[in-house]
Parts: structure tokens; sequence; C-alpha cells
């Protein structure tokens, strides 16, 4: 490489192979010739940076990697303060709220980059308005536009009529929430009609216009809670009434359109369906002087219908639009959970989205009830009888706006006295005034004072810097009614002026940053020139994303399959890859041409090359065999944080848990007994339920416990508890009692004494003062050294150790570091339990409802005169330890005692539950004699409930399917309690079938017989290799996305070897089997973990920005002789789904010389199979 640029000659095809196929190369997508982006009518503007592609000029410093926290960054000359300012005057008096969409794109194109700083630290608010009867809240509306009195409404014109659709289609939309515990009477929710003179008058009048209401419904005990809304609409001697039901105590989109596809129909919507629908005949509106109402009206009556309100509304109301137009069911559904913009079409909007907080208490102030219309009408209002609890969303149950796809950025709070926005202001203000203050280069400082003097005395400023350093004001507390302190005339010239040489300088000095790139953005080159740097390195970074559209690549919008916003536009995610890419280039030259680099191109791009893409080389041995090979991973997983077990002793309740404390716990671990054999039920199957209730416990035979913990930090206690077994009683004299059976505790290594950390498991299943106690220790295991442990002990009961009496009893510790089997430790003792103890019989006294799983604090309260102790009573201290201040995860229980080999596949694999023979010791199977002896119980923290709630308590689930739940108690109260947590670890390879190669340096012989088990080959020294071993290499290269993939890699996670996957294949007498039996088998078995069938099509919409740029990129770091096949969605069958080749009873198997005559088949097989054995 010459100049830091490729090598033309091997790494730089002059042809793109890919195009060699008849594929069509897509070009940089832009905006020439498109006339409109969206259906609010925004039109493409040349002024606007935000629709430029990469490599066009800069227009804006807010295009510059600058961070504008930092003023000594972007002021150099001009007055922070003033910039402060004028940023808040920007946003309180020029933010388009009731603008179109192409107003709001100027405006935020148009503001500088600190400026746009600002925004974004603006006080944002989404929300809905609630309705209380008690107070007769109502929203009335005057038809002209700049009916109120604010000073927002001046400049829309006074008298012009708006909101009467005479006679045209119309389409009335919001979000409504009825309350689920209260009786609703005939309330309306939106009404605009007036009196037809011409058909009577007083009691016999009737009324044309159109009502949306509610009818009377009382609250229902039990089932669903429903009552039914009403859209009314009547003219002259025509009327109709239809309705619909709605479920109260959620949140209901409706839109009540007329006039759809020309027809005279009166149509209800809820939630994007039609739901109800009745025709109306000839219709005319008529002028209507009353105004328009919201939560109230008056009685609405016609030829066909008459509805007459008996109360005020109560409920909450979001969105609410009345159009001039017959919306379609598509418009509909696209703007339901979204925003719209000012529209021709658009005569009334109201977002709701206005605070709810302390305003100013001057005279000027008091606009709580301000409600914004957002349509560019002007219809401004303020609500009749109005609270600010109103606008507390926390009320009904929800924390925000019912609009999943609101974005928040957009509704910044305009209320000039509103304190959040008055916070900000100060906060912003006092270390401007500082940095002003030592800023040399201040341009005020370069001309004498005494000008500045003089004219703040002719302006009437106390100062000379004028008023510009005073917390914002305003004139008026609304939206453009803002009052930003000024500085007298001569300095507002000078800060105009050196404005515009600070926005130079910053231009200017990215010329010294067009080679400067990293990850970390601040202070590199800026997206626009990521291109041109592309180029230096003798790179082409291909367009991304062709067939995305305008609002995919800028705004976010549709990229998620949920309806979600998302974080960032297509647009960015490629520049982000490309920085990604461009910042890893020297890693990436260094190693290209390898595997490693284009796993690190692959990560580059986000993407996991391990996982559902796979990087395929071919060739490889022409044999194959199942082995247990292990495949690096790491994932972002989950662990439950004890944090809080250091806080002060809170309230102990009767059975010892501390309110303050944490304290996990596993639901009883006691069940019917349903499977039949070993180990022999003590009862009899009645009904196929074992009648001995002693037979329910889960702890009767071999069992197992296991768990991963962590401790971070250095705060933690000498000895730590990390998982115990414990049972409680039932009888009146020990409802208290806590017994504690088994335990688990951790001592950390010591240098005075020195000693090194040790694991020690106390065990006393017998009862009494003169029962046994198991010790056991694991020395040098250092649980406390910040890295994740995994810890397992149970038993194998006496019958099934071969012995009458003693039990054998393991102990096993592991960890995994930078992916791999770092550090094992395992001990077994015998130890005698074959009584009556509390693991196989239910008592009263110490064991009403079986054996449980415990961490954290706890009070071990028991009644000591009954002699029942068990380890409560016993004289080494340690063996009470109960605090724990780690994290945890993967608790788990097995009614079996787990094999070495299976603990070391669950250390290697936290995610595994993996068996030996997982066809009758996996989870669901319960028929076969052994089914027993399976997996009870799984606590991963895989869930989505992570925060606890505000009594401190959490609830976690139980993955195995058996419903063994365990609760959490004492944390810290709405915190998040389940933390992030990255795990590197191994996998059993699911692709121990495919002709590939990740290695073509081969060692073919060894001396140690270790290495020949562990890697495979033959003892050296080798003078030929053997013919089914000669590899067949060659060039091809393919990058393979497969959604069986990651069904393969869960579904080795019920294997703890793949011997039963071997076996399962390999059995000789399935010679003459139409398919492999064991893996019918498996499948029953495995897929009762599924809740869904696989879908290819969600996982080609997932994929679907994955296109060939991606391969473009791909080939700039392969060498010209690699046989690039490009990128391939692979559709394949899953591991336990096998085709069979099919040997069929026939003489054709058996060799030409040992045919008989014809009619002889019979004979011919029985020769066929003699010969063969």
């Amino acid at each position: 490489m010459a100049g830091g640029k490729f090598s033309k000659l091997l790494f730089k095809p002059s042809v793109k192979r890919s195009l060699d196929r008849g594929e069509v190369k897509v070009s940089n997508v832009t905006l020439a010739g498109q006339e409109s982006l969206t259906d609010e009518g925004f039109h493409f503007s040349t002024s606007s940076f935000r629709y430029d592609p990469p490599g066009v000029a800069l227009k804006n410093v807010q295009q510059l990697n600058i961070d504008f926290s930092k003023l000594e960054n972007h002021t150099f000359f001009n007055s922070a303060e003033a910039k402060t300012q004028s940023s808040f005057d920007k946003i309180v008096n020029q933010f388009p709220f009731d603008g179109t969409k192409k107003e709001l794109i100027e405006f935020k194109d148009r503001i500088s980059g600190y400026d746009k700083y600002v925004y974004d630290r603006f006080p944002k608010n989404t929300g809905f308005l609630s309705f209380q009867r008690s107070r007769t809240n109502l929203i009335q509306v005057e038809d002209y536009a700049g009916a109120s009195d604010l000073v927002l409404n001046e400049s829309k014109g006074k008298g012009q009529s708006i909101l009467d659709p005479t006679g045209e289609r119309f389409t009335v939309e919001f979000y409504l929430h009825v309350p689920n515990e209260i009786h609703n009477g005939n309330e309306v929710i939106f009404q605009r009609r007036g009196e037809d003179t011409t058909v009577g008058i007083g009691a016999n009048a009737k009324y044309f216009g159109v009502t949306v209401a509610l009818s009377s419904s009382a609250p229902v005990s039990n089932g669903l809670n429903e009552c039914s809304l009403h859209a009314m609409l009547s003219s002259g001697s025509f009327g109709v009434d239809t309705k619909t039901n709605l479920l109260k105590g959620v949140w209901n989109h409706f839109a009540i359109v007329f006039g759809q596809d020309n027809a005279d129909r009166l149509s209800i919507y809820k939630n994007g369906e039609l739901v109800s629908s009745s025709s109306v005949g000839s219709f005319g509106f008529g002028s209507v002087s009353s105004p328009l109402t919201i939560a109230s009206g008056s009685r609405h009556e016609s030829y066909t219908f008459s509805f007459l309100p008996s109360q005020t509304f109560s409920g909450s109301i979001d969105e609410l639009r009345f159009w001039h137009a017959a919306r379609t069911q598509n418009e509909i559904r696209h703007f339901q959970e979204r925003n719209c913009f000012a529209h021709k079409d658009l005569r009334l909007y109201y977002r709701f989205n206005e605070p709810s907080g302390s305003f100013g208490t001057t005279e000027r102030s008091g606009n709580e009830s301000l409600i914004l219309d957002s349509s560019g009408n002007g219809f401004h209002v303020k609500a009749s009888n109005f609270h600010i609890s109103q606008r507390n969303t926390s009320l009904i149950g929800t924390a925000s706006s019912p609009l999943s796809l609101e974005d928040s950025a957009n509704c910044p709070i305009l209320f000039p006295s509103f304190h959040s926005v008055i916070t900000l202001n100060e906060e912003l203000l006092s270390s401007a005034s500082n940095y002003d203050y030592n800023n040399p280069n201040l341009i005020t400082k370069m001309i004498p004072n005494h000008y500045f003097q003089e004219a703040s005395v002719d302006e009437g400023f106390a100062t000379d810097k004028g008023n510009i350093g005073d917390v914002y004001g305003y004139n008026n507390d609304q939206p453009g009614g803002g009052k930003p302190g000024q500085p007298q005339i001569i300095a507002a010239l000078l800060y105009v002026m050196a404005a515009e040489l600070d926005d130079l300088k910053l231009f200017a000095s990215e010329l010294a940053r067009l080679i400067r790139v990293d990850v970390n953005k601040q202070g590199t080159i800026s997206e626009q020139f990521l291109p041109f740097l592309a180029r230096y390195y003798g790179m082409t970074l291909p367009s991304s994303f062709a067939n995305a559209s305008i609002q995919q690549l800028k705004d976010s919008d549709g990229i998620s399959l949920d309806r979600v916003l998302s974080n960032l536009g297509l647009q960015k995610i490629q520049n982000t890859i490309w920085r990604r890419i461009l910042s890893d280039l020297p890693e990436l030259l260094k190693s290209r041409g390898t595997r490693h680099c284009l796993e690190s191109l692959f990560r580059d791009m986000g993407i996991e090359p391990n996982g559902l893409f796979r990087i395929r080389e071919y060739g490889g041995s022409r044999r194959r065999k199942i082995g247990d090979t292990f495949e690096k991973r790491h994932e972002i997983a989950a662990m439950l944080d004890f944090s809080g077990s250091l806080a002060a002793t809170g309230t102990i309740d009767a059975s010892g848990v501390d309110s303050a404390r944490p304290l996990f716990r596993t639901d009883c671990l006691y069940a019917k007994r349903t499977e039949p054999g070993v180990p022999m039920p003590r009862g009899t199957f009645v009904d196929g339920v074992s009648n001995n209730l002693n037979d329910f416990l889960l702890t009767s035979g071999s069992w197992s416990a296991e768990g991963v913990f962590k401790f971070g930090g250095t705060s933690h206690l000498m000895k730590q508890s990390l998982f115990r077994m414990q049972t409680t009683g039932s009888t009146l004299e020990s409802t208290a009692n806590n017994f504690l059976i088994y335990n688990v505790v951790a001592t950390p290594p010591s240098t005075i004494p020195r000693v090194t950390g040790s694991l020690f498991l106390y065990g006393r299943p017998a009862s009494g003062s003169s029962a046994s106690t198991l010790k056991m220790v694991l020395t040098g295991v250092d649980v406390y050294d910040g890295k994740k442990w995994h810890v397992s002990f149970g038993r194998t009961r006496n019958d099934f150790a071969g012995s009458a009496a003693t039990s054998s009893y393991f102990f096993r510790a592991g960890k995994m570091s930078a992916g791999r089997l770092t550090d094992y430790y395992a001990a077994n003792a015998g130890f005698v339990d074959d009584g009556n103890t509390i693991l196989n019989t239910i008592s009263s006294s110490n064991n009403s409802s079986g054996s449980f799983l415990a961490i954290g604090s706890q009070s071990l309260i028991y009644d000591s005169t009954t002699r029942l102790g068990h380890l409560n009573s016993y004289s080494e201290s340690a063996a009470q330890t109960v605090n724990f201040t780690g994290k945890v995860s993967g608790i788990r229980f097995f009614s079996k005692a787990l094999t070495e080999k299976e603990t070391l596949t669950h250390i290697r694999n936290f995610k595994s539950l993996g068996v030996e023979k997982p066809a009758l010791n996996f989870n669901f199977n319960t028929k076969d004699s052994g089914s027993f002896e399976r997996l009870r119980l799984d606590v991963n923290m895989d869930q989505p409930l992570t925060q606890s709630l505000s009594n401190s308590s959490i609830r976690l689930f139980d993955f195995s399917q058996n419903m063994f739940h365990a609760s959490g108690s004492g944390f810290e109260p709405s915190k998040r309690v389940i933390k992030p947590e990255r795990f590197d670890y191994e996998i059993l390879s699911p692709r121990f079938e495919l002709a590939v190669a990740t290695n073509k340096v081969r060692i073919r012989s060894w001396k140690n017989p270790h290495n020949i088990k562990k890697y495979g080959g033959d003892i050296a020294p080798l003078f030929e290799i053997p013919q089914m071993d000669q590899p067949r290499d060659d060039r091809r290269l393919a990058i393979e996305v497969s959604c069986v993939q990651a069904l393969n890699e869960d579904i080795v996670n019920i294997f703890a070897t793949l011997d039963a996957y071997d076996n399962a294949l390999g059995a000789p007498e399935l010679v003459f089997s139409h398919e492999y039996r064991d893996l019918r088998n498996l499948r029953k078995i495995y897929f009762n973990r599924l809740q869904d069938k696989l879908s290819l099509e969600k996982f080609f919409r997932f994929y679907k920005w994955f296109d060939d740029t991606v391969g473009d990129v791909i080939e700039e770091f392969l060498p010209s002789s690699t046989n690039y096949l490009g990128t391939n969605f692979v559709i394949e069958s899953h591991a336990l789904e096998r085709s069979k080749f099919v040997y069929n009873y026939s003489d054709m198997y058996i060799g030409e010389i040992d045919r008989l005559e014809e009619g002889s088949i019979y004979l011919q097989q029985y020769i066929g199979i003699i010969r063969k054995f």
C-alpha cells in the first residue's frame, strides 16, 4: 500500500463481480424531480441541507461535528449571552407550532448549531386533556378566525367562517378514554349544530349539524365494561344516527366520516377499522351561528332521532381534528398514531400537548388553560372551568399520549413563564455570562467602552451591556409572546457581525478535520465529507438503502417492524456505518483478505458475524464427524442487582423478611407426581397422579441447583450466601420458622492472613441437635474477582449412587474469561441421608409445602424448643450467613443430578439447559420412566419487567413453563433492578455438517494423544494423508443469512453433548427405517418451548435493508482471486428436521452373483441379510 491507499492490483477489482450476474447497480437517491414528499404538501427546498446527499457542500454549522454545549468550541467573537437570548427568542417567538411540515423543516434547518443545541434541551411535552364532570369543563370555539382576544389570533383576520362544511364532506377524528369505574350518562364529545327555523321553533325545533356523544351506561362488576358512541347527523327532514361500542379504561381512536367515496354516508372508524355505517341521503349543513363545543353540548333532535345530554363529559381526549374532507381508511390508519401538520382541509386541530406544571403569576401570565390550535387557522381557546390537574397524564394510569409515533422533538413548551423554560434560561445565561467575562476576543472588548456608555444612556439602560443578561421575559404568556433581554444598539450591531465571523471560522476549521475520523464524532470530519475521505484512501462507499423512502432516510419513520419511532433515520445509520469503517480502516487494511477482516467489517455494520449471518468458506475434509465443538458468542443479557443490601435495617415481618433489604425467593418446589418409574413413587397412581403427597416433593429424588453470580466493585461483606435452600412449617407454633437446609457461602481471599478465596457448602437435611452436617469446600474459588461464576450443587440419591444409605453430593464452580472456560473446581462427598428427612417427607412442623431457593437478607427465625433447627442451630456461624450484595442470574433447579458433562456445558453457555438425554430428561416428557428427572425451574432474568414496584417488590418469571415463579422484596423502590450485562460464552456448534473450512492450515499429526482427541488427526509421524481426510478446498466465499441459524443455536441448548444427536442418526437399526425416530421425539419435546411458528416474511422484512451495497463494501477487501458468491438468504431445514435415505427391501441391494431365478425375492433378501452379518 502506497500513501495509505489500496493496492489497485490485488485488492481493488476493476469490475464489480456481483454485477456480472445481470444485476443493476443502484445510483444515489436524490430529491431531484420529486415534487411532493408527504400529503402535507411539503415541497423540496434548495435552501435546506436536510435532503442533500453526502458529498454536497456544507450549508449550516449544524452539519459540523462540534460539541455546542461547550461555548469555547463555537463562540469566539460573539457574546454568549446574546446567542442565548437569540436562541430563546427564535424558539419561543418563531417556532411554527401551527405550521406546515415545510415550515417546521425550514425552521429547524435555518437555526444555527447553538440554536439547535438549545432547542434540543428545551422542555418538551406530549399529553392529552382530561375533563372532569365536577368542574363542568368544556371548550367553546367561535367559528371565525381570530375570534378570541388572544394575541396569537390577531394576525389571522376576523369574521371569516371556517368551520362550517356547508354541505361538503367532513371528518372528525379524536382519541377517547372513558374511565372504567364511573357511570356515564348522555355526554357530548363534539358538537356543531344549529337550529333549523324552517321546520319548527322552541320545543318543536329541529336541528342541522353533527353531534358525537356517549349514551348512558353503568359500570359492570364482571366482564367487559362498555358504552356506546353515537354519531348523529341531521339536516332538514333528514337525520341519521350510527353507533358502535367502545371499551372503557383504554384509549380508542375514532374517525367520524361523512361523504366518503362521493356517497352520502356517515361512517365510524374505530382504531382504523370500519365498524358502523349509515346512509344519509341528501344533506345540507347550513350556516351555524352557535359555537362548536367539545365535552359539552345541547339537545340535538331531528325527525329520525332525539338526543338530550344529561351531563358534561368526564374522560380524556387527545388529537382532536376536524377536516373538511372525507378521509380514506388508509389516511386514517396512517395518521392515527402520528401528528399531522397544517393543511388546507384541516380546519381545527387540538394536540393537547400543553404542559402540566407551574406558570408565572403576574398579570400577564395565567394561560394555563390555553389550548393551541395547530391547524393554522388560529382557533386558540381557553378551556372553561379549567384546573392544571387536567393535564396530569398519571391520573388515568398512563404516562404519555396514546400516539405511539408522536415525536416529542416537535413539541416544545412555548410558554415563556413556564418554570422549566425559565430554569433552562437561567442556567445557560449564567454560564454565558462567565464565558463572556473571560473571553478576550469578545468583539465589544475591541471597541472603546465610552461608545457603549453613551448609547446605554441614550436608550435608558442602567449598564453599558443593556439588559442582555436579564432572564427571558414575556409580553404575553403564550407562544410568540416572549421578550428577550436586549443589548444597546451599538453592541447589537457588533454582535450581528461577530455571529457571521464565528460561522466563517467554524467552516474554515473544518478543513483541518478532513482526514480526522473517529467513532466519537466530536472534532472530526463531518458526515458530508465522508465520501471524500473514502476516495482519499482509494475506497468507494456505496449509497445504501436504495429502496428507502425519503421519510425512512431522513425522518426515521417507517424503519422498524413495530409501530414506533426510530432514534435515527437510515441516512444517519449509513453515515454511522461509514464512519465506523473509516475509523477501523488501519485494522481492516492490515488484515484484508482474511476472515478477521470480514468479521470486523460486519461488526462495523452493527452485525454479529456469528449469528444469523455466517461467513462461509467452502472446502474441508470429505469426512464429517459429529463432535462437541464450541463456537464463541457474546450477548447482552440481564442480571438481578441486589443494590441496597447494605441499607439500614427496615421493618422485619413475622417470617423474617426485611422491608429494606433485597430478598429473592422461588415458589415451593412441589408439584403433582405424574411421571412413572424412577425414582420409584411411594404411593400409587390414581387418575395419573400419585396419591402420596411425599411424591410431590421435587427434592425427594436426585436434584441439582445452579446459578450465575457476580460481585462488582469493592463494597462487599466478607462472607456472602450465594444461594440457599429453605423450608417452612405450617403449625401454629412454627408459622414464623425459616429452616435452613443447604447454604452456599463464599469467602474472599486475604493477604493478612494469606488465604485464598473459597466456597463452602453446608447441608443439614435431618432435624434434631444430633443430626449430621454436610460440609464441602472448594478452595481457590475467588467469586469476588468481578467475573461471572457459575456455581452448582446437588445430590445423587443413595439408591442411584449404588448405596443403601449414603447419597453422593457434588459441589462445582467455574467461570469463563474471554469466551473460554478458564477455571473449574469440583468436589464430591458421600453423606447419609436415607431416612425420612425434610427432603422427601411432608411435615406440618418443618416442611409444609416443599423446599424453595432463596438469596439475600432474611432473619432465620425458628422455635428452638422444637429442636428442629437444621442449619439454624449448627455450631459454625458461617453456615447461617444470609447476606448477598452482588448480581445473580440463571437460577435453575433440576429434579435430577447433573453430570459433570452437563455442568461444564452450562458453565460454557449461560443459556444452556442441556442434558445428556434430552429425549428423556428435558422439560416436556412426562410419560416415560425416568422423566421425573428434568428441569423444573429457570429464572434467567430475561423478562420485560425490569423495574421494582413502588412497594419494593418485583415478580420474576420462570421460563421452564413449570410456573415456579420467583418473587423479590426489599429492593430499591421504582428502580431498575434487572440490569443489562454482557456475557461471553461458547455454544455447541450447530454447524457440524456444513462443507466449510474456516482454517485451511491443518495439522495432521500430533505427538501428544490429548491433542489428537481435542483437535483431531493421527499419531506423528504421518507420511500419507488418508483418502477420506484429503480436503476439497476452493476459492468460493459466500455470506449466508438464515433464520434457521438462530433456531439451531437454541436447539443445541437442550443438549449437554451431541452424543444423543449422533446416536439418533447413527443407530444401525435405522438402516431400513423411513425416518429418524429419536429426532421426531426430540422435535415434539423442543417445540413445546415455542409459542409461534417461524415467519419467513417477518424475517425478510427485518433484513430488508441488507442489500447488495453491503456486498460492494465486502468486495473492497477481498483478493481478486476469490470467487465471491454474494449475500444469499438461505431457507433450510433445522437441526431436528432431517431427511433420510430410504433403503427398501429389494434384491437391488444383493450382488449379481447371488441373484436367483425370478420369483425368489424373499430368499434373495434373506441371503443378503446373512451375508451382511
